[in-house]
């Protein structure tokens, strides 16, 4: 579904954010990207969603130059849930989420039965539905994170981008969030790539684990093939011994 090639980005002339980086993902594909701080990781998540303009390289799409998708085209099909997001406006929760319809509106169409039926289905899957008649800028981290995946789902996505969706979430919001995610994901064969700082995260909610480090992708696999000692000094510059066997845990020595 999603073909990297060869890819390539900078910002202005600050030199490479991404530097030939390859990827490919399939179909129903849970994979986490893992690298420090500045690596390239949100970077290679706008490219691929048409955020950004690819300067050299090539990313396909279900088959398409993603340079020949239009943003409208991409949307009905793929949906980013950002790091952060301010909410300058005080639109209800229902508001936002229903937000995720636009794509599938024509230019003069209203919200009818079946967009109406998406965003109620989304809020409840994700425990919005309650919350749905307040501003979006009085709840708090988890439950605006929370409206935040509601709106991406509410899109009816075939592949959901997640950049580092439990950032500033307590624990216990953290895995309520990743079960959600990884919920949907089973439930739907959802095509998921999402970024994280937390190896055990990633070891515990997701199939394939790639790590990346100055632009590059350093090497991709199964969770007990990718986290090991070697990779976490090799990548991270930190002495850990990982437990476990296909679900690897990290303990920092």
């Amino acid at each position: 579904m999603i073909s990297v090639r060869d890819l390539t980005f900078s910002y202005g002339d600050n030199g490479p954010v991404l530097r030939g980086v390859s990827l490919d993902i399939d179909k129903g594909d849970a994979v986490c990207i893992l690298g420090p701080n500045g690596c390239g990781k949100t970077t290679l998540l706008r490219c691929i969603s048409g955020a950004l303009s690819v300067l050299r390289g090539h990313i396909t799409l279900w088959g398409n130059d993603v340079c020949d998708l239009k943003s409208k085209q991409i949307a009905k099909r793929l949906a980013l849930v950002p790091q952060e997001e301010m909410h300058g406006f005080d639109f209800t929760v229902e508001e936002v989420v229903s937000m995720g319809r636009y794509p599938h509106l024509g230019r003069f169409e209203f919200e009818g039965p079946s967009h109406r039926n998406a965003v109620r289905e989304a809020m409840r899957y994700t425990g919005t539905w309650q919350m749905r008649g307040k501003p979006i800028t009085r709840l708090s981290g988890g439950e605006r994170q929370r409206a935040v995946i509601a709106r991406a789902l509410a899109q009816d996505p075939s592949v959901l981008l997640l950049d580092e969706p439990t950032k500033n979430l307590d624990l216990r919001h953290t895995y309520d969030i990743m079960d959600l995610i990884r919920d949907r994901i089973e439930s739907r064969e959802l095509t998921t790539l999402c970024v994280l700082h937390d190896i055990n995260l990633a070891s515990r909610y997701f199939d394939r684990v790639v790590l990346m480090k100055k632009g590059r992708i350093v090497t991709e696999g199964r969770p007990e093939e990718v986290i090991t000692s070697g990779n976490i000094r090799r990548v991270f510059g930190v002495v850990a011994r990982v437990r476990g066997g296909q679900r690897p845990r990290i303990e920092v020595v």
